[in-house]
């Protein structure tokens, strides 16, 4: 996912860089966690529902698929 993208859906709850905002449960994306997990792991999160079965709520009724949301 390029800097646009990511200032269009995911900054608002996220942060501009990725500091993330407890008030509304959004994690840090800049977490040890966060950085080991794989592209594939990232986007199976952003995309496909993910670990915990809940969409990243910005891309949870948009249609997006994983080819969209793979970081670039």
């Amino acid at each position: 996912m390029g800097a646009a993208p990511y200032k269009a859906k995911c900054a608002v709850c996220h942060g501009p860089s990725g500091e993330g905002k407890p008030p509304v449960k959004a994690p840090a994306l800049k977490s040890d966690d966060v950085k080991k997990l794989s592209d594939e792991a990232l986007t199976d999160a952003i995309a496909s529902r993910g670990k915990n079965k809940k969409a990243t709520h910005a891309f949870a009724n948009k249609s997006v698929t994983p080819d969209r949301s793979k970081p670039r």
